[in-house]
């Protein structure tokens, strides 16, 4: 990080990187944790090991490092602190509006990646408590993060960033799609066709396998500024073997090319805006 380059804690749930605000550009980093407050452990049922290996399959790991170049192009990166078993930030806070919540993942898991029970179910505030401590702290420091780039913008640009194992997990949805080595996420009112064009072209010209929307689709807005048109979003789904050992848990020798690319294709994609 540049002496340049400011970075803040918000509480326990956040943490930004940036803040200079010399771009539009913001990076959402929700799942790169594996990290679960000592004071939690013994909320799991399923015991630290088998705690551990949950972390494995479902980490984004090393997204944090992938996009560290956003603060450095001028941009903010947003950096959730715990493990998304402790409360998952990109989930729908309320369980009726959730898909995933039927599976035991909404935004507080009871549930693991092959549907064994991990938690006891909340008591409402329990609940109440967790969600105070780590999800609406999240979400304020990207609406707060947000408003500070159309204000001195009049534009943002989020990548939504994410990473994804080369075969399927027995909670997901789509089992039989393909999984190609970059998925973008899209949104009917924040993603243009001249960005999916953008990615399209430079995913080409890299030698990059690149699908819209397929195995997993849409990106994160901050609900205070869904159908605002100045709020742009594209969430990226790398599979992980383009650059990590997953059984290893270490980067391979593309992970540098890969991180080059998504560094290149996000200064054109602001040229786009």
């Amino acid at each position: 990080m540049s002496e340049n380059t400011q970075s803040t804690m918000i509480g326990e749930a956040v943490h930004i990187i940036g803040q200079s605000f010399n771009s539009p550009l913001v990076a959402h980093i929700p799942h790169s944790s594996s990290r679960i407050p000592t004071d939690l452990l013994p909320t799991f049922t399923c015991g630290e090991h088998a705690l551990a290996q949950e972390n494995r399959l479902l980490v984004d790991w090393f997204t944090e490092e992938l996009f560290d170049f956003v603060p450095h192009l001028g941009g903010t990166s947003l950096i959730y602190q715990v493990s998304r078993f402790v409360c998952d930030p990109e989930r729908f806070e309320r369980d009726d509006l959730e898909c995933m919540s039927a599976r035991g993942m909404g935004a507080l898991y009871t549930h693991g990646v092959h549907q064994d029970r991990i938690r006891a179910d909340f008591t409402e505030g329990e609940r109440e408590a967790l969600l105070k401590r780590f999800y609406r702290p999240h979400h304020t420091a990207c609406t707060e993060v947000v408003e500070q780039c159309l204000k001195k913008f009049g534009l943002c640009l989020i990548l939504d960033c994410h990473s994804y194992p080369q075969h399927p997990l027995p909670y997901e949805l789509f089992h039989d799609a393909p999984r190609p080595e970059i998925c973008i996420g899209t949104d009917e009112q924040h993603t243009p066709k001249a960005l999916i064009q953008c990615l399209e072209n430079s995913a080409q010209q890299a030698g990059y396998q690149l699908s819209i929307n397929s195995p997993f689709k849409g990106t994160l807005v901050p609900l205070k500024f869904l159908g605002d048109p100045r709020v742009y979003s594209l969430m990226f789904e790398i599979r992980r073997d383009m650059y990590m050992d997953e059984a290893r848990v270490k980067k391979n020798t593309r992970f540098q090319r890969l991180k080059n690319w998504l560094s290149t294709v996000s200064e054109t994609l602001l040229r786009e805006l």
